[in-house]
């Protein structure tokens, strides 16, 4: 993700428009306000379909929602983007 991320922040930077935001907007998070399981591995095939492996993803996803509700919030979001860079 911080790749994808890093691409992003340099183009939004010219722009003025905050990276991760867009970067969470892209994902589909602003329309609910969240991303589920099910949502989190449908952007992970598409934004890195090279990293395969649903354990990984899986751990990853835990270790990000931090209050373990099973939904990622901007907020969990913001902060595993900014622990990234």
């Amino acid at each position: 993700m911080s790749l994808y991320l890093q691409q992003l922040t340099e183009k939004k930077r010219q722009q003025n428009i905050d990276p991760i935001e867009e970067a969470w907007i892209m994902i589909g998070g602003k329309e609910k306000g969240f991303i589920t399981i099910k949502g989190y591995f449908e952007q992970f095939d598409r934004f890195m379909p090279k990293l395969a492996d649903r354990d990984v993803a899986i751990e990853l996803f835990q270790e990000i929602d931090s209050d373990r509700d099973g939904k990622l919030t901007y907020k969990d979001f913001y902060e595993a983007m900014l622990f990234e860079l």
